[in-house]
């Protein structure tokens, strides 16, 4: 019985994680449509920065151009060069949500708000049962690939309540 309460907690708190970023989004972006090109402005400008501070640091371990990058996913080094894009492809993505929620913040910070707490309440109860429904089937998922699942079914939930 332990068992279930961990993984129900850790669920929980997953989707307490994704549904704050994805509930400061969705909610102000579908009750303020004007809140959109901010979001995707600074959501791109930081996403850019970010793939190219990721370049970089790839680039230092394995030389400085983007041949070198991909002939050395072939040998001894390719396990630790795709780990390293692996990683910067989830800052990337990460800085992009970080970079819309501050465009949405800057535009409407009540209505993040007020989204922030909703989705907190909903990705606590989607985390859950999807952590339960995945234990329940035997589906072990990587804690990155959960979490996005869980802000996918988030922004649905969130969509469909909130769009009328």
């Amino acid at each position: 019985m332990l068992a279930v309460w961990t993984d129900l907690a850790s669920g929980a708190l997953d989707g307490i994680i994704a549904g704050l970023i994805v509930g400061a989004i969705v909610i102000p972006l579908i009750q303020t449509p004007d809140a959109l090109g901010r979001a995707l402005l600074v959501g791109l400008l930081l996403g850019l920065g970010m793939a190219v501070y990721q370049l970089l640091r790839i680039g230092q371990v394995t030389g400085a151009s983007l041949g070198s990058i991909i002939n050395s996913l072939d040998g001894a080094t390719g396990t630790v060069v795709g780990q390293m894009i692996l990683q910067a492809l989830v800052y990337v993505l990460y800085a992009v949500l970080a970079g819309a929620v501050v465009g949405v913040a800057t535009t409407v910070p009540d209505r993040a708000l007020k989204g922030a707490i909703v989705g907190v309440l909903f990705g606590a109860l989607a985390g859950a049962f999807l952590k339960w429904l995945l234990g329940v089937l035997g589906v072990a998922l990587d804690p990155i690939l959960f979490r996005l699942l869980t802000g996918l079914l988030i922004w649905g939930i969130l969509t469909a309540i909130v769009g009328r």
